[in-house]
């Protein structure tokens, strides 16, 4: 009886076990994606070369939606804005900002005039983020799928070589500032009133969500 009693208590230890082991089991599942841009832009630097102060320069840029936006099904439309951001001086030597002097025109004709200041560091708000300078309308596959700005520079001339009273340019109708402060300006080599300026800024297209 004492046999019997010990090969049922065995026996249920062996099935405690068994159950006991057989809860710990795992189940692997492989997760992976493929993950690329919603949108492009073109070009990828705009470069007025040299320009002549107080003329104006027109560049444009246009933003596309990718190839991936087009052909995915979970979103119809990809929502934007412009921020006008400092360009390091590692990058390019530059005295100071060009985005004051630069009207942004979308595709809807309304123009946005000159973004942050001159002064560098002037492209950034106080908690040192780039510049809000428009929106644009979300680009959307089934109708526009690509959106160009206008880029107009007007190139300022240096204050110590403008006088309000002779100069043929009115100040007052620029839609952005005509007069750079001669603490940018360098003398270039044919005498005192020959000087020069380089300006550069950072224009930021940002995504800024999607919607179906």
């Amino acid at each position: 009886m004492r046999k019997l009693i010990l090969l049922v208590t065995t026996l249920a230890l062996v099935a405690v076990g068994a159950a006991s082991f057989a809860a710990f089991e795992s189940h692997l599942i492989d997760v992976r994606a493929h993950n690329e841009k919603a949108t492009y832009v073109t070009p990828d630097e705009v470069d007025y070369g040299t320009t002549l102060m107080q003329a104006s320069y027109d560049k444009s840029v246009t933003i596309h939606l990718s190839a991936s936006f087009l052909t995915q099904t979970t979103y119809a439309d990809a929502e934007y804005s412009i921020y006008c951001d400092e360009k390091p001086q590692a990058d390019y030597v530059h005295a100071g900002n060009i985005t004051p002097f630069i009207v942004l025109t979308g595709p809807d004709g309304v123009p946005h005039n000159g973004c942050g200041a001159v002064a560098l560091g002037g492209n950034l708000d106080k908690d040192g983020k780039p510049i809000l300078w428009a929106d644009g309308n979300a680009l959307t596959k089934s109708i526009n799928e690509t959106a160009t700005w206008g880029l107009k520079f007007y190139a300022p001339v240096c204050s110590d070589n403008y006088n309000a009273l002779t100069d043929p340019v009115n100040a007052a109708t620029r839609p952005v500032p005509l007069v750079i402060d001669k603490g940018y300006c360098t003398k270039g080599p044919g005498g005192d009133s020959d000087e020069y300026t380089d300006l550069g800024s950072i224009i930021k297209f940002q995504i800024t969500g999607f919607s179906s």
